[in-house]
């Protein structure tokens, strides 16, 4: 009875683990777009010479193919997390249901 007790409460501290990791890199990206976007608006009202800002554009492009790559990634572990728990709801920082 101890051993599946102990079983089980690894098996949640995993999951918990699991859970946390995924919310912290939604953190991050949520982060890293609300940047880019701050850079673009910069970038925009810089008045800063076309040339230049064509290569601002290009190395954010550039940074932005690896942001899909991590979003696509995380979407699915999203699709994981809600195939390992169906029926529950997850919620994203109290704002987004996924069911």
């Amino acid at each position: 009875m101890q051993e599946v007790a102990t079983e089980g409460s690894e098996q949640i501290s995993t999951d918990l683990n699991r859970w946390e990791d995924f919310l912290e890199a939604v953190r991050e990206m949520t982060f890293v777009v609300e940047n880019s976007q701050a850079q673009l608006d910069d970038l925009i009202s810089s008045g800063t010479p076309a040339r230049k800002q064509l290569q601002t554009l290009d190395d954010m492009s550039v940074a932005n193919q690896d942001h899909i790559l991590r979003s696509a990634e995380l979407l699915n572990i999203a699709h994981e997390i809600a195939r390992d728990f169906p029926g529950e709801n997850c919620i994203f920082f109290g704002a987004i249901e996924i069911s």
